[in-house]
């Protein structure tokens, strides 16, 4: 049986960080009754209401 090898620990932590309240790149497709707009964002991820609302959702979920 080999003996565990150690890692650095530079490895085992990311460089950067995304920021996780930085708006996304959206392009706006279109407009919905009562001028809502709705498009997609730089990630493909279909979105409906105003991409500078005040309001952010982030989920977080644990399947364990």
């Amino acid at each position: 049986m080999r003996p565990p090898t150690s890692v650095p620990r530079t490895e085992l932590v990311p460089t950067s960080l995304p920021d996780p309240l930085a708006r996304p790149e959206v392009t706006i497709l279109g407009e919905l009754e009562g001028g809502i707009p709705f498009g997609i964002t730089a990630d493909g991820h279909a979105f409906k209401g105003d991409p500078e609302a005040p309001v952010i959702m982030v989920e977080f979920s644990d399947y364990q």
